[in-house]
């Protein structure tokens, strides 16, 4: 989702550091440092048999593989707007309040490409769901608003950028749900409100509007207990989600899994303790048939994978899924002696990895 005006997410009364989150992270005097433990994908598929509180912050990465454009790739969102002819001065303006009241149309001729009931979840939104179905998700903050993590069953989420599952009439405030109006969008007509007859908003936050309450509430209430914390198909970029870092004690490992490197500002964190780089998919897919030999107790992460109660089984792809062909082994090369990074071989097409006498470049 796009860039938007920044509400805060401020650290809870009484953190023992007094400064701001854009200074430190929750429970810190200062920078996180990388756990000189947590060294290794088995130390991960361990952990995700063992965890109950799994904190997983996701992306438009985890929602590609589904046919969803992100933002702002080459044939993304904002390039698809850019190509169109909507009188728009900015790609951006098709999600700004103040355009939209002044005239939705052009929204609406674009808005079915995004539209919820068009597109079949993915392997990774499954995955998050079977963490649920086994108690061991905390809570899932994603940035998309596609609406897959309902359409997949999942509770314990929060669309931090609002979703077009649901709808409210800009005058009245009558809410009402993506079917009521998908006959309107999909023929790219403005929904009007059957009370009052004003325009009908998908619940998606615009620029120049605040994020839902329920994310800073969600963020107070998680932060101290979780064990574990997933970023999947994301760069950070976008506050306020990005400072959800933050707030995870620094003792909770965290893992990237995405398509490029990125690091936290070195203020906060030396960094994520495993990176994992390459499609979501492929990624949750590896992990699925990690060897058995290479993992504490009897049956691997196959058996890991069963008691997490399905949806994530090998063979149980959505139409959408390509050809699985990336190759079994993991390559892990040094970064820095603190950090560890892994790519699925060979290296995401476009990506920033390449190999340097062993270490990351470009990156």
């Amino acid at each position: 989702m796009p860039k938007r005006k920044q509400d805060e997410l401020t650290l809870p009364s009484g953190h023992p550091s007094g400064q701001t989150p854009a200074e430190v992270p929750a429970g810190s005097g200062g920078p996180r440092k990388v756990l000189p433990d947590f060294t290794s994908l088995e130390k991960l598929v361990n952990l995700l048999r063992t965890c109950k509180r799994v904190v997983v912050v996701t992306g438009a990465g985890i929602s590609v593989s589904c046919g969803i454009p992100d933002f702002r790739s080459e044939h993304g969102v904002y390039d698809l707007v850019s190509r169109l002819d909507l009188g728009l001065s900015s790609a951006e303006d098709l999600f700004d309040l103040e355009f939209f009241v002044d005239d939705p149309e052009p929204f609406f001729k674009f808005a079915k490409v995004l539209y919820p009931g068009n597109y079949v979840p993915s392997l990774t939104h499954r995955f998050i769901k079977a963490l649920e179905n086994r108690g061991k998700l905390l809570r899932n903050f994603t940035q998309n608003i596609d609406g897959l993590e309902a359409q997949v069953g999942l509770k314990k989420y929060v669309a931090c950028h609002g979703s077009f599952l649901t709808a409210s009439c800009l005058k009245c405030k009558r809410k009402r749900t993506a079917e009521d109006i998908r006959e309107e969008v999909m023929q790219q007509r403005v929904p009007r409100c059957p009370s009052c007859q004003g325009v009908v908003k998908p619940d998606i936050t615009f620029f120049g509007e605040r994020l839902p309450a329920s994310v800073k509430r969600a963020v107070e209430a998680d932060h101290k207990k979780a064990d574990l914390f997933l970023v999947l198909g994301t760069s950070l970029k976008v506050q306020p989600v990005s400072r959800i870092l933050q707030f995870i004690p620094p003792h909770v490992p965290q893992v990237l899994v995405n398509r490029e490197l990125i690091r936290p500002p070195r203020k906060i964190s030396d960094g994520f303790d495993l990176h994992l780089l390459g499609d979501c998919d492929d990624v949750i897919q590896h992990l699925y048939t990690f060897p058995s030999s290479r993992v504490n107790g009897t049956g691997g992460m196959s058996a890991a994978w069963t008691a997490l109660g399905g949806g994530c089984e090998a063979g149980n792809d959505n139409a959408n899924d390509k050809d699985n062909d990336f190759e079994e082994v993991i390559t892990c090369m040094p970064d820095t002696p603190t950090t560890r990074n892994y790519f699925l071989s060979p290296a995401p097409p476009n990506s920033a990895l390449s190999r340097t006498r062993g270490h990351w470049s470009n990156c």
